[in-house]
């Protein structure tokens, strides 16, 4: 992805600067006027790797981000609200850019007339093909809260699971380490001066 600077006017007529990283200018335009500001102008930036790039060489989005997702999709669903209204909310309270980013794209192809089990299908990363599966028959079926229902819990559950046995793990490591510190010590001084 480019990361361009661009300029542009806010809600209050005030100017502002800053950088956005987008794969073409017309996304950054798109995701600036999402944000309420209207561009005044954007040229691609020629610094190489910047801090945003590099954080998005590190930052994933992690199971829990996910089972989060989901719970509160669930939720707003639920509650009544419709589809891109519930991932507008969630991308605007979501701290991690590459998930808001893939939130964007759902959002808009729902918006564009798609289905939510169409839109997830296209990041199979992230989405496994169960989950899809259950959202297209929830969307189908017209029970799409209560398939999420079920999916948060389950993805809650299998979180849990994980933390559990890497929590396990943690204790056998350890007596592991000190085990191999040992023998080294016992190699490098003791054997030497027998």
């Amino acid at each position: 992805m480019a990361v361009f600077q661009y300029k542009a006017r806010n809600a209050k007529g005030q100017i502002v600067s800053g950088l956005v990283e987008a794969p073409s200018s017309a996304v950054a335009v798109r995701l600036l006027h999402e944000k309420q500001l209207f561009v005044v102008s954007i040229a691609e930036s020629k610094e190489g790797l910047s801090v945003a790039s590099l954080e998005q060489l590190f930052k994933r989005i992690s199971a829990s981000d996910i089972a989060n997702f989901t719970r509160q999709l669930s939720t707003m669903v639920t509650a009544g609200l419709s589809l891109p209204e519930a991932l507008t909310i969630l991308r605007t309270q979501t701290t991690n850019k590459i998930f808001a980013e893939l939130l964007v794209d759902v959002e808009h192809q729902i918006v564009g007339g798609g289905n939510l089990g169409d839109a997830l299908a296209k990041y199979p990363k992230y989405f496994s093909g169960t989950f899809i599966a259950l959202v297209r028959a929830g969307e189908a079926s017209g029970t799409l809260d209560q398939v999420l229902t079920r999916l948060a819990d389950s993805l809650e559950t299998q979180r849990e699971f994980r933390s559990k046995v890497s929590g396990a793990m943690i204790y056998p490591v350890i007596i592991l380490v000190g085990m191999m510190g040992v023998v080294a010590v016992m190699m490098v001084v003791v054997v030497p001066k027998l």
